[in-house]
């Protein structure tokens, strides 16, 4: 089940429109919607700056428009580039993972509280 759906439901039901300190699991259900939401977003943002790199604007402004699948985008995306610039966003990918991983360690963690 999409998370979306499933919290706009949560609300109906409860009257709740922001996050509620007494709904924990209302609380949690908002913030991996908004998590997932942002994923999306940022999915399309990269496959539509891949198709600038390939040329085709009209392809970056139709994945922008927000139809169809992120993920089904940047593998198209990915195939419409050459193989220097493949290998460019490539290891901007992994330096960005990279980083993520770093701050999202229990160390990192552990020294940032």
């Amino acid at each position: 089940m999409r998370l979306a759906p499933r919290v706009a439901r949560l609300e109906r039901r409860h009257g709740l429109r922001a996050p509620n300190g007494c709904h924990p699991e209302m609380v949690r259900l908002q913030e991996e919607a908004r998590a997932h939401a942002e994923m999306r977003q940022a999915t399309r943002e990269m496959a539509a700056h891949m198709w600038q790199a390939a040329g085709q604007p009209e392809r970056a402004a139709a994945v922008l428009g927000g139809q169809g699948s992120p993920a089904d985008a940047l593998a198209e995306a990915i195939s419409a580039l050459d193989t220097e610039t493949r290998a460019h966003y490539a290891r901007a990918v992994r330096r960005v993972m990279a980083e993520a991983t770093r701050h999202s360690s229990p160390e990192a963690r552990h020294t940032r509280h």
